[in-house]
Order: structure tokens, then sequence, then C-alpha cells
């Protein structure tokens, strides 16, 4: 009897707190958010996570989310502040988040709903006070977002015209849903893009060249690099400029700054690979500030370059990352490099400044 007691107040407690923890968590999701980011992107291209000091990271459910234990969590972190933000809580059966996003302005594209190992199918915008909308679009690989467009890659079939596949970039109007066609290329020549400073900056595959596009005029210009470098990245350096990470023979990275108006490419450095597919290896981002470049090396160091003396430095050694490393994705923030570290189960986001000192690392779920 008094056993029977007992396991009836201990269910009674267990019930309480599944209860009041389902509570929380749907208050901490609905809750209105007062956010303001004053340093918003030009364009959130993909990739782009983050805004001034504030970053989008996903994290897994577990046990400690009863009794939501399902699903994954969409977050909003305040780098700066160490708090986080709650914008969306899927908590259905293998419902998860995509790897990659785009954050421009309030806004947030991701890929959301079953992903069963791989990406979800769902194109969702989620506005920082937590409001969606689901954005119809099939896109082969690369998208980017502004606060009324969004840009993508299409793979189109043409039955009519000799049954061939070509490759569009369109402009999608997100309001009236009207697209807007601003490159077309030959079957899987669009590896990628970005946008940045009104040009459209689009990645040749079939031909190893950076297509050109000024967005404003409709200028289309097309650059191949020297000695067939590969222009695996681009990042931007000023109005005139950008940084390309080059990828050329034995796998070596190029990195070399480009002048677009006078097609003048500068050697910066080179960067040994002690991998055998250097493509795979770079990870998803660098960035140009107050004269240096930071990016990731192959031996997933992250480095600062001096633009000027191509003088490298190693800022953060993948030592400092742990072990048994199956991905990286690193945020160049205002302030911050925020890196999420992929292991097998689970994943680790490190805050580093820019300075290379380790600021704190938070153990995630995926």
């Amino acid at each position: 009897m008094c056993y029977t007691k007992i396991i009836k107040k201990v269910t009674y407690v267990i019930g309480i707190f599944i209860l009041v923890s389902g509570v929380l968590q749907l208050i901490f999701e609905y809750v209105p958010k007062e956010i303001t980011i004053n340093q918003k992107n030009e364009v959130g291209n993909y990739g782009n996570h983050s805004q001034e000091n504030y970053l989008i990271f996903s994290s897994g459910n577990s046990v400690w989310s009863i009794p939501f234990i399902c699903g994954s969590k969409l977050y909003l972190y305040d780098i700066k502040e160490d708090k986080k933000y709650l914008l969306w809580h899927q908590k259905g059966i293998f419902q998860e988040f995509g790897t990659e996003m785009c954050f421009n302005g309030e806004n947030i594209l991701v890929f959301a709903g079953r992903g069963m190992g791989g990406q979800p199918s769902d194109a969702v915008m989620i506005a920082l006070d937590g409001s969606k909308k689901k954005i119809t679009i099939d896109p082969t690989s690369c998208i980017a977002i502004k606060e009324t467009a969004i840009y993508y890659i299409e793979e189109i079939y043409d039955e009519k015209n000799g049954k061939q596949f070509y490759d569009v970039i369109w402009e999608k109007d997100i309001a009236s849903g009207v697209q807007k066609k601003l490159l077309q290329g030959d079957e899987h020549s669009f590896e990628s893009f970005k946008i940045i400073n009104g040009r459209l900056f689009a990645v040749d595959e079939n031909l190893g060249s950076l297509v050109i596009k000024n967005l404003s005029t409709g200028q289309v210009s097309t650059h191949q690099f020297s000695e067939n470098v590969y222009p695996a990245y681009i990042i931007p350096k000023d109005e005139d400029s950008i940084i390309v990470i080059g990828i050329g023979e034995s796998y070596q990275y190029k990195i070399i700054e480009y002048q677009l108006e006078e097609a003048k490419e500068r050697i910066i450095t080179l960067l040994n690979n002690e991998k055998e597919d250097a493509s795979y290896w770079l990870w998803d981002n660098g960035t140009y500030k107050n004269g240096y470049l930071y990016c990731n090396d192959m031996s997933d160091n992250v480095v600062q370059i001096d633009v000027k003396t191509g003088k490298t430095e190693i800022l953060i050694t993948a030592n400092q990352l742990g072990t048994e490393r199956n991905y990286c994705h690193a945020e160049y923030s205002q302030d911050y490099i925020a890196i999420e570290v992929y292991h097998d189960s689970m994943k680790t986001l490190y805050i580093f400044d820019y300075g290379g000192n380790l600021i704190r690392k938070k153990l995630l779920h995926q």
C-alpha cells in the first residue's frame, strides 16, 4: 500500500513536470521578442547565418525537451549577451532544419520539415517575431534572400527545344510570386552565386569562370582566372574589388584580389592543401575585415591573412575545435567568430573573438 502511494506521488510529480515543461516551451516560442538589428546584410546569401552579433542555429530535441522529444528548435542567438531566442519549435518525428540558411534584415529562410537524413524539402521564410510563410521554389542548390525577393538556381528541362536541361538564376518577388530571369546557362552551369554591392556573382562550374551581372544596368561579363584557377568562394572587399578563394593545381588554395572594373587580379598568397578534395574541405564562409582576410586553411585552422602583404597567421587551430569533425560551418559576425562543429550525433558551437581567444562553447544536439 505504501509503495502504491509513492508510485502515485512520483507519477503525479513527473506528470506536473512534463506539463510545466511543455507550457514553458510553448511560451518561449510564442512570447513577443524585442530584437533590434542595426547592421543588416545587404542580401542574405547562402550560408549567411549571422548579422551584427546575432547568429542563427538549430538544435535537435532530446529527453530534456520533454514532452517534445522529437523534432528540432531554431534559435536566434545574441552572441554578445549570451542570450538565445526560440523562433520555431518543430515537434514532429524526423522534423529538422537544413544546415544552410539565409539571414537578411528581419527574415530568415530555412529548409524545414522531415529531412530523413537529408535536406528538408520545405523552404520557409520566418520573421524574428515568429511568423512564417512557405515559399514555393524548387532550388537546385544555392539561394539568397532580401526583404522583398528570393534568389535561387533552378534546373529546367526544355522538352520542346531538343529535350535539353539548362540552369536559370531567378529573382522571385515574395509578395506577388512574379519571377525575373537574371542569368541562364547550360546544364549544371551554376554551382553557386552571391549578390554583393548590387552585382550578381555566379560560378560557372562547366567553364571554371566567374560570371558577373550588374543588377542595375543588366551588363554581364565573364571572367577567367589565370592558370585555370577555379573561383570556389567570393568575398566582398570594397565596391570596386573582391577577394577570390580559388582552387588551383594540386588542390592548392590561391587567394586573389580582383579589381572588377579593370579585370585585374593580384595574388595575395597561397595556402597548401593536405587533403585530397579541396572543394569538400572549403568551409562556407570567409570575411574581409580591417585589412585582413579571415578563412579556414586546408587543415581546418582559421587563418588571418594580411591582404596587402600576404602574411598568414593561424588564429584558431584545428585542435581547438576538438576531434572527429565531420563538418564545420564558420560565421564571421561583427565582433565574433562562431564555428559550428558537427560530430556524429552532436555538434558544438565555439565562440571566438578576432584575437583568436575562446569566449565560450555550447554543446548542441543535431
